[in-house]
């Protein structure tokens, strides 16, 4: 009887992760870490690479995102607060924006990002990267 509960308990405790990657944006992929006592920490990987012009921005993300990966997705122009802004963005640890067609980076795009700490802008078409005006960026030179 012991072990029937205990495999129920689990079970539903592996449905329930399973469900969170259920709620990925169409054409992402998003995988789940767990940390901890009885897994009771997570933090999820979001892989949009690839997804391709007309996706809209900001694209959904579950809300205990820390790496997101929008790289090569035809992102073209300024990278603006507002594409960067939404339930998830607040957490994210690191960010791939590589191989987009971004021009500029507004001061305030990043201002959100308080746990930043990686951010890849290779193969894009910047010319320069200025400093943020907004003390609150975790940008560093």
């Amino acid at each position: 009887m012991t072990v029937l509960v205990l495999w129920l308990a689990v079970s539903s405790l592996a449905l329930a992760q399973s469900s969170a990657v259920q709620n990925c944006f169409p054409g992402c992929r998003c995988d789940v870490e767990s940390f901890g006592l009885f897994d009771s920490f997570s933090l999820t990987r979001v892989d949009c690479s690839g997804l391709g012009p007309g996706s809209t921005m900001p694209i959904p993300i579950p809300l205990d995102t820390a790496h997101l990966d929008l790289s090569y997705i035809s992102i073209s122009g300024p990278l603006t607060d507002t594409m960067l802004s939404g339930p998830g963005y607040t957490t994210l640890v690191s960010l791939d924006l590589s191989g987009n067609h971004i021009t500029t980076v507004s001061p305030n795009a990043l201002s959100r990002l308080r746990y930043l700490e990686s951010l890849d802008l290779s193969h894009n078409s910047l010319a320069s990267l200025a400093q943020t005006s907004s003390p609150d960026c975790p940008c560093r030179r």
